[in-house]
Formats: C-alpha cells, structure tokens, sequence
C-alpha cells in the first residue's frame, strides 16, 4: 500500500522530469528480455534511483549502467506472466528529485508461424491392438469438417503394413513407418504437399486439442 500510495503521490506531483525512459513497444511477448534506456540517467544517478514496476510476481527487473559513467542506465526488464505492466523510475539529478514511467503489454508467447503447411495427417497405428479412446479425436466430425474444407485428408496405416506385390512395406511409408518405430502407437505424422514432415507426435487426449493442431498448420485466408 505505501509503495502503491508513494506512486500515486508521484503522478500527481507532476514534476519536470530531468530523464527520460525510452518508448517500450505497445506489447511483448511473455519470456521476452526488454531493454529500455533511461535518457539522462547516469551511473551516478542510478544509486540514488529508485526503479518500482507493478505487479511484481514473476517479473525480473533491474537498473544496469552503462560501460562508462557517463552512459545512460539501461532497465532490464523480463516477465513471465501476461498482463499491462507499469514501471516507474525516481531519481535524484542535479540536485532535484525526477521521475518518470511507461506502460505496456505483455503477452502469451507467440507462436512461430510454421514453415511448411499441413496437407495429409497419416495416422500409424496397430489395428490389431485396442483401438478404443483414440478413433473418435481423430477422425470426429470437427477434425473431419476442417480438413474437407481445406483440402487435407487424413491416412491411417498399420504399422506392419505390406505391398501385396512386393511383400515390403510401401515405398511412399517406409520413412515414415520406420520414425514411428519404438513410439507409442498411435503416432501422427503431419505431411506437406511435398511429402515432407510439419508436425509430429502422440495422438491428443481431446478433438479440440487435435483441432486446434491442425489449425494452427493450415495456411488458410481470412475466413
């Protein structure tokens, strides 16, 4: 309370301000180190500052000095929950008492947009085994709806799966059955249109997860 109260006596004192903080982006991501020069702070001044930033929980953020001691203070700043931040900066220069503060987002993390897009979802499995628990994630109706609206389609092959001429397995599978060997059955293996690999792994507990999977490797226009 006496921090939040101190605070406020500050905003509203309005003083000039003999620093100033550097314009953070409107939003970072949640893991993000975020690097802000104080203009006109030194190293001397750094001693006397005071750096307050609000909410506290999960954020690291401190006053680093410049190489030499007329360089400005740098504030590093990182947190690991999102939320709108607020960092305030008081310092003693030349005798008087300055402030100054920014806000800002911070974010979930964002995803890196993948570099290959889904085309074909190959399910190995072993369809002598239990099947049960799996059947309706992969092929439920949303997942289903999703891939017919987009032109991707899902295969399922068993993982002892053989040509009938040749008695060996497919040519278009053996790289595929062959990375599906020693995991946990079934295994998904998400393919682009030009055979290579997007995405791997187990099957989802949920549709909704599996969709959401599937959405997020579809190179799709506003819809």
């Amino acid at each position: 309370m006496r921090v939040l109260t101190f605070l406020t006596l500050m905003l509203w004192a309005g003083m000039a301000c003999g620093f100033e903080i550097q314009d953070p982006p409107p939003q970072i991501d949640v893991g993000d180190d975020l690097d802000l020069v104080v203009e006109g702070l030194d190293g001397d001044g750094l001693k006397t500052a005071s750096i307050i930033f609000w909410p506290k929980d999960g954020v690291r953020c401190r006053g680093v000095r410049g190489w030499a001691d007329d360089s400005d203070v740098t504030i590093a700043f990182r947190a690991s929950v999102a939320g709108k931040y607020l960092i305030h900066v008081c310092a003693v220069v030349e005798g008087k008492l300055e402030h100054d503060d920014v806000e800002f987002i911070v974010g979930p993390q964002t995803p890196p947009l993948p570099e290959r897009f889904l085309h074909t979802i190959l399910v190995v499995e072993e369809k002598s085994g239990d099947r049960t628990g799996y059947l309706e994630v992969v092929y439920s109706q949303k997942v289903k709806d999703w891939l017919n609206r987009h032109g991707q389609q899902i295969l399922s092959r068993d993982k002892d799966v053989k040509d009938p001429v040749t008695g060996l397995a497919p040519e278009d599978l053996v790289q595929w059955l062959k990375a599906a060997e020693g995991k946990s059955l079934p295994y998904l293996f998400f393919i682009d249109k030009g055979g290579e690999l997007v995405w791997e792994g187990s099957v989802p507990k949920s549709e909704d997860v599996l969709l959401k999977l599937v959405q997020d490797y579809t190179e799709v226009s506003d819809e």
